[in-house]
């Protein structure tokens, strides 16, 4: 068995707010572009990721992309696809944004956000829960 133990989601905003509850809904994160035509998100504030974390494949951050070019990083329909092109047989997967999830200063917040984060990796999993495995994500503000 091939297990690829290192792997992210790009979460979509606009589907993960879906599974924001209320009352923290209004808080969703919002894409934008910024002054050097990267996509990035504003919440609580604050730009994600920061400008300051110049990362390695900010150059495939642009327009309204946000992280790996392959269409799996987005749709787990074609995550699978790429799974049987490279012959690995389970994925386990960690989240992009729920990765900053710590850097939220609201705890309460951070919680509604972790849990929708995971019932988004849920659901994004559920095609295959066999062979798409997600990890939580955990508030540690508290």
């Amino acid at each position: 068995m091939i297990v690829d133990s290192d792997t992210h989601i790009n979460e979509a905003m606009d589907a993960l707010g879906r599974f924001l509850e209320e009352p923290y809904r209004s808080r969703s994160p919002v894409k934008i572009t910024d002054t050097f035509g990267l996509t990035r998100l504003v919440f609580e504030g604050r730009l994600y990721p920061e400008t300051r974390l110049k990362q390695g494949h900010t150059k495939q951050i642009e327009g309204l992309r946000m992280g790996g070019i392959q269409a799996g990083a987005a749709d787990p329909k074609a995550r699978l696809g790429d799974l049987d092109l490279e012959g690995i047989d389970v994925q386990l997967i960690y989240g992009s944004f729920g990765l900053a999830l710590s850097a939220l200063e609201d705890k309460d917040l951070a919680a509604a956000m972790s849990r929708a984060c995971n019932n988004y990796y849920a659901d994004f999993a559920s095609i295959n829960p066999q062979r798409l495995r997600c990890m939580a994500t955990l508030p540690l503000q508290d």
